[in-house]
């Protein structure tokens, strides 16, 4: 880590392990629920665990890993962490353990902005957005698996970024993991983020003619064997999928904090013509006036700052395109792919609140981009801009 990152992360992990304990023992000694899936995931990793110290292998993990729909990372990074302990079961340590990996989300989030040309300061306010929001802190701090995806999300944004400047295996092969690891987490996930990062690295590398004739070839392999993997996952068409799409979010509207419970998208028409309704909603609910449970409450505070941000979070998509189109064109790209999906997949508070935190985690590099070109506008100092080709880039963490 160079010596701005250090600060962003220790000052991450701190965070997430003070709201992920203060959950824990909130969880422990009162009657509040704040943990219940971290509980569910060290149960396993630690039955994971002792299965591979008594057999040397685990049948749990396999039978996850065979469905292909369950976030088996996840329970493989706490079986190892358990094993490593011998197997013993603490779930403070855990917390602590998994907050050592996920406080790496905002350090990304600072590299992802200064590759993309935003100013040092501009990239430490996008940087500090993720290291203080709880809907960043707290997921990841309760041991809950949005940690490890927003990491996993990062890297495949940082590594796609550096992909467009410069031809590295290495850094392809470190894409090709975290799709991996992601596919493990939330395989819609993977599937949804693939073709906007296929064209986005074909349209915006500058290479010779023979190296993006290579890199065409390289990234046509990767999807074909992409494509193998998870089609036994897919639907069959468009029409299937419409169909799995609207018994989902029935099934989310249906909780006491659902909203827009009598929605049809189940044919390409009524989908698209809810299309903007449910994006608004996914992006705005809770409203401030929209009181409900405890939990609920607890996060309209932080739903207004989000709100604020909007304004901002647009203009520095402008600020984006005008200085750096292909890197800004492969971030909302990538964010407009995961909001089409879940605009027209949520129909709940809570889990709206916990998934549009994958598309805030990228808007808040846009956000600390108006913030810095705004304050530098104002005092009359010359604006930073970065050439997109000559941003620094940081070793990747071993």
């Amino acid at each position: 880590m160079r010596g701005v990152e250090r600060p962003i992360y220790w000052t991450s992990l701190l965070v997430r392990c003070f709201l992920g304990l203060a959950a824990w023992s909130l969880s422990e000694y009162t009657d509040l629920v704040l943990v219940e899936d971290a509980v569910l995931y060290e149960r396993q990793g630690a039955r994971i665990a002792q299965e591979w110290m008594a057999e040397g292998s685990s049948e749990t993990l396999a039978l996850i890993k065979e469905s292909g729909r369950e976030a088996w990372v996840i329970y493989w990074l706490l079986a190892a962490f358990s094993f490593l302990l011998g197997g013993a079961r603490a779930l403070p340590v855990l917390i602590v353990l998994f907050n050592l990996v996920t406080a790496w989300v905002p350090v990304y989030t600072h590299r992802i902005a200064l590759l993309l040309g935003v100013s040092p300061r501009g990239a430490l306010l996008a940087a500090r957005i993720v290291v203080f929001s709880p809907v960043f802190a707290f997921w990841a701090g309760a041991l809950y698996k949005e940690g490890l995806v927003l990491l996993a999300l990062n890297v495949i944004v940082y590594q796609g970024l550096v992909l467009q400047q410069e031809w590295r295996l290495r850094s392809m092969f470190t894409l090709i993991a975290a799709l991996s690891i992601l596919l493990g987490l939330r395989f819609y996930l993977a599937v949804i983020l693939v073709p906007p990062l296929a064209v986005g690295l074909l349209l915006g590398i500058s290479l010779p003619r023979r190296s993006l004739t290579i890199a065409g070839l390289v990234v046509g392999l990767i999807l074909v064997g992409f494509v193998s993997q998870v089609r036994d996952l897919l639907p069959q068409d468009s029409w299937d999928l419409l169909t799995q799409i609207q018994a989902s979010r029935d099934d989310l509207a249906s909780a006491r904090s659902g909203y827009l419970w009598d929605v049809d998208v189940s044919n390409p028409m009524a989908a698209l013509a809810f299309l903007p309704v449910g994006a608004l909603y996914f992006l705005a609910v809770p409203l401030p006036w929209d009181l409900g449970s405890l939990r609920q409450n607890l996060v309209i505070p932080e739903m207004l700052f989000w709100l604020s941000q909007y304004p901002l979070i647009f203009l520095g998509m402008r600020e984006g395109w005008r200085s750096n189109r292909r890197g800004s064109l492969l971030v909302i790209a990538m964010t407009l792919s995961m909001l089409i999906f879940y605009a027209l997949f949520v129909g709940n508070v809570g889990t709206a609140y916990r998934l549009r935190a994958q598309i805030w985690l990228f808007w808040a590099i846009f956000a600390g981009w108006c913030r810095d070109r705004t304050s530098t506008a104002r005092l009359g100092a010359p604006s930073w801009r970065r050439v997109p080709h000559a941003a620094p880039r940081a070793p990747d963490p071993a």
